[in-house]
C-alpha cells in the first residue's frame, strides 16, 4: 500500500442555480506546487509556489441543505486518466467571513474511487475555501490517500 500526500490551491468559478441558489457548481484548476511553512519568533507563515508543469481539474456540486451547511460530491482529475471521485463525509460549513467580499467554508471528503494510477484509492481530503461575491473560488486542499 502506497501513501500519496498532496497540498494544492485550486482556483476557478462557482455557478449558483436552483431555487434560492441552493446548488453550486464548481469548476477549478490547481497547478503543481511546492509548499513552504516557516515557524519563527514572529509566528507562522506559509507559501505555495506554483509549478506550471502540471495541473489538476476539479468539478463538483455543492447542495445547500441548511442556512450554512452543505453536502458535496465530485471528481478531481490529476493529468490524463488519473481521477479521484469523492463525496462529503457529512455536512460542510459555509457562510459569511470577516471579509465582507467573501464567503468561507470547509468540508472533508471521502475518496470513493479512482482511475489510472489512483485506481483503488481510499482516503480523505480536506477543503478550506472562499467564494467571492462574483463567484471566484480559492480552494486549499490537503489530501492523504492510500493506493495499491
Amino acid at each position: 500500500m502506497r501513501q500519496v500526500l498532496y497540498v494544492m490551491k485550486f482556483s476557478g468559478q462557482a455557478v449558483f442555480s436552483g431555487t434560492d441558489r441552493q446548488t453550486i457548481s464548481l469548476k477549478t484548476t490547481g497547478l503543481s506546487n511546492s509548499v513552504t511553512t516557516r515557524i519563527t519568533d514572529e509566528g507562522v507563515s506559509g507559501v505555495l509556489t506554483p509549478d506550471p508543469e502540471g495541473a489538476a481539474f476539479l468539478e463538483s456540486t455543492i447542495t445547500m441543505d441548511g442556512p450554512q451547511t452543505f453536502t458535496q460530491q465530485g471528481c478531481i482529475s490529476f493529468g490524463d486518466d488519473h481521477d479521484l471521485n469523492f463525496t462529503a463525509t457529512g455536512q460542510g460549513q459555509f457562510g459569511p467571513s470577516v471579509d465582507p467580499e467573501h464567503f468561507h467554508g470547509s468540508v472533508t471528503w471521502r475518496v470513493t474511487g479512482g482511475t489510472g494510477s489512483l485506481e483503488g484509492a481510499t482516503g480523505y481530503i480536506t477543503s478550506n475555501f472562499t467564494i467571492s461575491a462574483t463567484g471566484e473560488v480559492s480552494d486549499y486542499q490537503l489530501g492523504v490517500l492510500f493506493v495499491g
